[in-house]
């Protein structure tokens, strides 16, 4: 699988066993807070 999205074995094992860093936590909850906030003033 590595050789066919060219990236490195370690590089991929590393990214797979990390948890999601506290910025990307962060990310995502304010993703969702302004897509929500989207949604309830009709797109405006």
């Amino acid at each position: 699988m590595c050789r066919v999205l060219n990236v490195a074995r370690a590089g991929f094992y590393a990214w797979l066993h990390n948890p999601v860093s506290p910025r990307d936590k962060d990310n995502q909850r304010l993703q969702t807070l302004i897509r929500d906030s989207y949604a309830l003033s009709a797109g405006v």
